[in-house]
């Protein structure tokens, strides 16, 4: 009977598992080291995702150090963080392996991808998040939410970096899916 209830008392304690929303994208990448980076890579593991650039003066750098406090509080090896430059041909393999150490990235965990505009284009169009490259004197434009996406490949939310509500519910929807990570 305490066995039943312990039980009970545990299940009810879980954390509730983010609703599917879309598949990811499948995308043919590399890393910050050069070694390639596709969604099947990541299949078995959830994922959260962001869009940066590195020479970036507005958001990206407050992103990445968001995303660094998460890489660093969800221990869950179930987990992983995936960084995709809007400014592929800037931000070469190179100098993204340069960028991740400026904020102390596990590179066992954290991936920072680049490869041709276009297939950086096709994966935000597929994460369904905006990416526009810069033309002319118009600057780059991107999304600044996080993307949360489970081991199957699917995505399970989206989160506005400058909301502290949305960022503690990434945490807990991460820390859920994480969990359930092969």
């Amino acid at each position: 009977m305490v066995a039943l209830m312990v039980c009970l008392l545990a299940a009810s304690l879980r954390r509730p598992r983010p609703a599917a929303i879309a598949e990811a994208p499948q995308f043919d990448l590399i890393d910050q080291n050069g070694r390639p980076a596709t969604l099947k890579s990541l299949a078995g593991k959830a994922w959260i995702a962001d869009l940066i650039y590195t020479h970036c003066a507005g958001p990206c750098p407050t992103m990445t150090l968001k995303m660094a406090n998460l890489a660093k509080s969800i221990a869950s090896p179930g987990l992983r963080f995936v960084s995709f430059t809007v400014d592929p041909e800037h931000d070469t393999a190179a100098v993204l392996k340069d960028y991740a150490k400026k904020f102390d990235a596990d590179e066992s965990r954290w991936s920072f991808l680049t490869g041709s505009n276009d297939e950086i284009q096709k994966a935000a169009r597929g994460l369904l998040v905006t990416a526009i490259p810069a033309d002319g004197d118009n600057p780059i434009i991107h999304d600044e939410r996080f993307i949360l996406v489970d081991g199957d490949g699917k995505i399970c939310g989206y989160y506005a970096s400058r909301d502290e509500q949305a960022m503690d519910k990434l945490k807990r929807d991460a820390e859920a899916l994480g969990a359930e990570a092969r």
